[in-house]
């Protein structure tokens, strides 16, 4: 097993889109764009609910299911689980 660790630093907006360009320009396989985006919800739902099974009064955000996305990119189809947040101050989902 051979284990690469690299890092990009993503200057503009952080979306789905800005994420896939900045990938492909340094040539990234579609594997490492999925581990990249998991990677990139874990610690992005981390920072906003806790974590998982977390029951706090102070929380401002639960996670309520998952949908599956696709992302076409340059180097084909990305499929992954895309985690749901609501607000539980206003009932919005993220």
């Amino acid at each position: 097993m051979v284990s690469i660790q690299t890092e990009v630093e993503i200057q503009s907006d952080l979306s789905l889109a800005n994420i896939s360009r900045e990938l492909n320009a340094i040539n990234i396989p579609k594997e490492i764009l999925k581990l990249a985006i998991l990677k990139l919800q874990n610690e992005l739902l981390l920072s906003l609910c806790g974590p998982r099974y977390l029951r706090s009064h102070d929380r401002k955000f639960k996670r309520v299911g998952s949908t599956n996305r696709t992302l076409s990119t340059k180097h084909g189809k990305v499929g992954f689980k895309l985690t749901k947040v609501r607000c539980l101050d206003n009932g919005s989902i993220m």
